[in-house]
């Protein structure tokens, strides 16, 4: 339905517009413009900024010349943050003529408020200026500038200067602060300290140096100190200034929380949200106050709406890393970690967070490559030493994860944890008296005398005598039998040892004490793979799974069951179960973007993907699998950043860098393709497909030799299975050797039938021109009558050709094969309709119309519909199609498009839009059927116009 905009009458525009201009029940305001600009100032004093906003608004409406209300317009909209405004008033009080004196000031400190910190150094001068006062001030201003842009020596020496004048407060005020930021920013914070100090002796009270004070104990972890502080800044005065009032209430909250004050720090947060609801800082907030006080479900609430308006902000994302992690969701935890580490390097716990979540998730060398980097950026840190040394046992690099940990055992004897680790490390190296030497001589209050023996005992059991290994896990058993950690310990002894009854008991006793344990169930799980009877791990999620259906664990643990005892359906169910739970959840959506590419619903599989890349972004998996979804969608530039940044995620995976040059290579980057390849060869000798790409891209720069060394390579090393025939093929045919590929291609299809080895030698055969090229696939389609691909291929062979009589059949043909295929309803209304025999018209818009209803209105498919239409006499209806279809696309793109649309514009007499889309579609270098018919519609139409 068409529908024009809702347009009031003039008379009624006038009526409201007096409306507005008259007020009604009060009198006129008889005061004059000096009173007025007087009662601002008042208002200014009395810090109620608003009033003089509107006071000052309301004279400038009748007299939008006069500088002192533009000055004071200033004045309340900089006290109130509004920099970008309040640069404007001051530059327009300084184009009425206002004297420097009274606007510069306030222009420097708008355009620094706005970030403009080169414009304050060009645009704010002293040498018109007689007060010295104000002349210290500019300076200190100017030299604050020099600090932002990065001009750390000038600013130091402006500072100086301005200190040693002593001319003006303010000067000297700012000159502090510049110094104490640049000492924060060294780490010297107790030089920070003294002089944000001595800023707040010399003018106190002022929110900007209180707030700077404020940060520098949060960093030193001063939260008393902090805490009085900000305590004393809450005043009514710094209220009226909101932004001002809203980080000192933020950084009061952080003071209460460094101090364990949760009831306080609650109910500072109302305060905040009071404020600014919606703010990121308010919301953070209020999640560090929830998962301080163990509610991760609403701390996680309050992290994802801080992300998703600033998705790099590092506090959150660490702080949603160790949510995820109590919650045992290790892939969100990474992401969230990995983002946090990304935005923050220097942040050590959470690079500690990542690589111990990594290696719980069996990623040993990427916590490897995550420990490595933070220790080239703090070589002193020994928690970090630590576990790299864990991380290099867990890849099997023995000697470097041993050499790690005595190092960082030396550096901390007295450390639990690099102690605990590096008898950990001697036992698995069987080393136990070493471990039971450094066990012993932990320092005593670190362990009890219980744990302590414990352990020793544990280290002196002998892994080469299994007997007595045994016995003396009966003995820890019999002294410990309640201890968590001694059964599990012995369950894991006797798996390993393949004694699964006994194991299995234990299990079951962790399950008893601790309903619900999940490293138990587990457990239980890889018994029941081991005999291949799930029996009891199925009975246990499947009760879990009922229990909380939300539960993401026992939902993916039984789709993995479901689909290890063969009930695919019931599996899928599982997986989309999960996916409705939590959308955004990692697993579900790659666990359905790989069943969509194996469904080819590769829309699907990129809908899926796109999800999960944008939710977790450090997931190297989530990235090559849409990849994937977009080199199967054409959309190849796409697929080789996803890829790239997969291989940067992940560089070990050798089929990320494969496909990073599939993906390359069809996007026309063939050093990065040849690159990738041979990246992939080096590291894999049996890696056909690599050798099989990298010979087609050989053959296709014209290097013959590289190429045929390939092809000898391949048939050296992989024989004359049908993968080495096949990769032979291609090679030989980029080559342009028609003969040797079809050679190829022919042995491979004589091991068995492939439906890619038979569009290969159609290829070939088309290719080079060779008799009957379509041979291939009658044959196919004689085999398998019921696939309709070889179908597909002939009629389109044939209407390439040129034969319609011979394409028309076969098109009929397809769609009796395969009724919904959209290719054989879009080209046979095409040839029907140019057939032009009785009833083909009414026969093509019936097939147009059922390929546009199942191509979901392709811009493609829909051009062919509304065409049909158009030359039909279908104007109205054609209209609307062709408008949609040219929405989706460019003239330039797709020039074809254009035209067909230009035309029904020109129908209508849209002369103008039309001219413009027929000149942008001719713009294009390319051929396209209807150029000559554009360009005649064109020329046409501008001659009519003129």
């Amino acid at each position: 339905m068409n529908t024009m905009p809702f347009r009031l009458p003039p008379w009624m525009l006038v009526l409201l517009a007096l409306t507005v201009l008259i007020p009604t029940g009060c009198a006129q305001d008889t005061r004059t413009e000096a009173q007025r600009v007087a009662d601002a100032r008042t208002s200014i004093e009395k810090l109620r900024y608003r009033e003089a906003i509107i006071e000052m608004r309301n004279l400038l409406l009748n007299n939008s010349r006069n500088s002192e209300a533009r000055l004071l317009l200033g004045e309340a909209l900089l006290a109130l943050g509004d920099f970008a405004t309040a640069q404007k008033e001051a530059e327009r009080a300084r184009d009425l003529g206002a004297p420097p004196e009274r606007y510069a000031e306030m222009l420097a400190r708008a355009l620094q408020g706005t970030g403009n910190h080169v414009e304050v150094l060009s645009e704010i001068r002293t040498i018109d200026i007689e007060n010295e006062e104000l002349v210290s001030t500019l300076k200190a201003l100017r030299a604050r500038s020099m600090l932002e842009i990065g001009s750390i020596d000038r600013a130091v020496a402006s500072f100086n200067e301005e200190l040693d004048a002593a001319k003006s407060v303010e000067a000297r005020r700012i000159a502090l602060m510049g110094l104490a930021s640049i000492a924060a920013n060294e780490e010297d914070f107790e030089q920070a300290e003294s002089l944000n100090l001595q800023a707040i002796e010399l003018a106190p009270g002022v929110p900007e140096t209180v707030l700077a004070l404020g940060r520098v104990y949060l960093k030193q972890e001063k939260y008393q100190h902090a805490r009085d502080l900000l305590a004393r800044a809450r005043t009514e005065e710094i209220r009226a200034r909101r932004e001002d009032w809203f980080f000192l209430e933020a950084q009061y909250i952080e003071a209460l929380l460094g101090l364990n004050d949760l009831e306080g720090a609650r109910e500072a947060t109302r305060s905040l949200v009071a404020i600014g609801h919606d703010h990121p800082m308010a919301l953070y907030l209020q999640g560090r106050v929830a998962f301080d006080a163990g509610n991760n479900d609403r701390a996680i609430d309050y992290f994802q709406q801080v992300l998703a308006s600033y998705p790099n902000y590092s506090p959150a994302h660490a702080l949603m890393g160790i949510a995820m992690i109590q919650l045992e969701d290790f892939d969100q935890a990474e992401m969230h970690l990995a983002n946090a580490v990304i935005n923050n390097p220097d942040n050590a716990r959470a690079r500690r967070l990542l690589a111990e979540t990594r290696l719980r998730m069996g990623r040993d060398k990427a916590a490897v490559r995550t420990l490595s980097d933070g220790l080239s950026l703090d070589d002193t840190n020994t928690d970090l030493l630590t576990m790299l040394g864990r991380a290099r046992l867990r890849g099997g690099d023995q000697s470097a994860g041993l050499d790690n940990l005595e190092e960082a055992y030396r550096r901390t004897p007295d450390s639990v944890q690099a102690g605990l680790a590096l008898a950990s490390a001697y036992l698995s190296s069987g080393d136990s008296l070493r471990a039971i030497s450094v066990l012993r001589s932990l320092p005593e209050k670190a362990l009890s005398d219980e744990r302590r023996s414990i352990l020793i005992r544990v280290a002196q059991l002998d892994n080469n005598n299994q007997a007595r290994a045994e016995r003396q896990i009966e003995s820890l058993l019999v002294d410990a039998p309640n201890d968590r950690y001694v059964i599990g310990l012995a369950g894991s002894f006797y798996a390993a040892i393949n004694k699964l009854d006994e194991a299995r008991k234990l299990f079951r006793k962790l399950l008893a004490d601790s309903p619900g344990n999940r490293s138990a169930m587990l457990n239980i799980l890889n018994l029941d793979e081991r005999i291949d009877d799930y029996t009891e791990s199925r009975a246990l999620f499947e009760a879990a799974h009922a229990e909380d259906a939300s539960d993401l664990l026992p939902t993916l643990v039984l789709a993995r069951i479901y689909e290890a005892t063969g009930d695919s359906a019931r599996s899928l169910e599982m997986i989309k179960i999960a996916n409705s739970n939590d959308p955004s959840a990692l697993l579900p959506n790659l666990m359905l973007a790989s069943q969509a590419l194996r469904d080819r619903d590769y829309k699907a599989a990129e809908e899926f993907t796109a999800i999960a890349v944008k939710e977790y972004p450090a997931s190297a998996r989530a990235h090559a699998l849409h990849g994937f979804a977009l080199m199967y969608r054409n959309q190849t530039s796409e697929a080789r950043m996803s890829f790239q940044r997969a291989v940067v995620l992940s560089p070990e995976t050798i089929q990320y860098r494969y496909f990073l040059g599939r993906s390359a290579l069809a996007s026309g980057q063939f050093f990065l393709a040849r690159s990738s390849f041979a990246t992939v060869i080096r590291n894999d000798d049996n890696h056909l497909p690599a050798r099989r790409s990298m010979g087609v891209l050989q053959a296709n720069a014209g290097k013959t030799i590289q190429a045929d060394k390939l092809v000898d390579d391949i048939e050296e090393n992989f024989g004359k299975n049908r993968p080495a025939l096949v990769a032979v093929g291609e090679i030989r045919a980029a080559q342009g050797k028609a003969l040797e590929a079809i050679e190829a291609f022919e042995a491979a299809q004589a091991l068995g039938p492939s439906w890619a080895v038979a569009q290969a030698l159609f290829t070939v055969r088309k290719a080079h021109e060779l008799d009957d090229p379509t041979q291939t696939l009658v044959g196919w389609q004689q085999r398998f009558p019921e696939d309709s691909r070889p179908q597909l291929k002939i009629a389109q062979y044939h209407h390439e050709q040129g034969d319609h009589v011979r394409a028309i059949r076969e098109y009929e043909h397809l769609l009796n094969i395969d009724p919904n295929s959209i290719i054989a309803h879009n080209n046979l209304a095409w040839l029907t309709f140019q057939r032009n025999q009785s009833g083909d018209q009414t026969r093509a818009i019936e097939l147009a119309r059922t390929a546009f209803e199942l191509s979901d209105e392709s811009p493609g498919v829909a051009d062919t519909y509304g065409w049909l239409l158009f030359q039909t006499g279908q104007i109205d209806d054609s209209r609307h199609v062709l408008r949609d279809a040219f929405d989706q696309v460019t003239a330039t793109g797709s020039p074809e498009i254009a035209f067909h649309y230009a035309s029904v514009l020109a129908h209508d007499g849209a002369w103008t839009t039309a001219q413009s889309v027929l000149e942008n579609a001719l713009r294009t270098e390319g051929r396209f059927p209807s150029r000559r018919a554009a360009q005649s519609l064109l020329d046409t139409i501008t001659v009519d116009r003129e």
